[in-house]
């Protein structure tokens, strides 16, 4: 693992990352380019009240059990974050409107995820840089083997058949190294971190096959 424990702050006051798909602080070099970058931190996560709600078919994107994996993913998060010196600001709102609100409650000047392949995830992140461009933004990839920098080939030119695409990566070197963040700049003074009111966690651990958090997954 490599060791990154001093950032240097390079331009930004206050940043803030975007917890979403990277619950995380091992392996997660968009979280590192935050801490490196940053004089100080926000570290959010958005839990959206549309995830509860059934839409036309009766279907709600966020069932039980899901919703208890992820909410002690959090709670795991949470804790490794304390650790660093850190909070989790758990904000239950639409994304556009919660980020927005701690843009110009905290005058933030620099927004950092890691990079995500959904297509509302997106669809957010474009229309949150249309509406405040004069921050800086800025994403990375956490989930992937290989770096898009790294394929021999454009997206746009994507073998049709895991074979083809196959025979065309294995020559690549896959980097093994966990670059993890030993420290983070600490959060604003003047931030309050008030827990939501959050839907309830009606199944226990106990009942599930799979317990959340990064810490579980070692």
């Amino acid at each position: 693992m490599l060791d990154q424990s001093n950032h240097k702050p390079t331009g930004f006051h206050t940043g803030l990352y975007w917890f979403t798909n990277d619950l995380r602080i091992e392996d997660n070099r968009a979280l590192l380019q935050a801490a490196k970058q940053t004089q100080q931190l926000l570290c959010v996560y958005l839990v959206d009240p549309a995830w509860f709600t059934p839409n036309r078919y009766g279907q709600k994107t966020m069932g039980q059990y899901r919703w208890s994996f992820l909410y002690a993913s959090l709670v795991d998060l949470e804790k490794s974050l304390n650790a660093l010196g850190q909070k989790l600001l758990i904000v239950f709102d639409a994304p556009l409107d919660g980020l927005g609100a701690l843009i110009a409650q905290y005058k933030v000047d620099a927004i950092f995820r890691s990079q995500n392949a959904g297509f509302y995830e997106n669809k957010h992140w474009q229309l949150l840089q249309q509406r405040y461009q004069m921050l800086h933004f800025e994403e990375d990839a956490t989930h992937t083997m290989f770096a898009e920098s790294s394929l021999p080939f454009g997206l746009e030119d994507l073998p049709g058949s895991f074979s083809k695409f196959r025979r065309r990566v294995e020559p690549l070197d896959i980097d093994t190294r966990l670059v993890t963040a030993k420290s983070l700049p600490p959060p604003p003074w003047s931030a309050r971190w008030p827990r939501p009111n959050l839907p309830p966690v009606e199944v226990s651990e106990t009942s599930s096959m799979f317990r959340g958090g990064a810490s579980h997954a070692e």
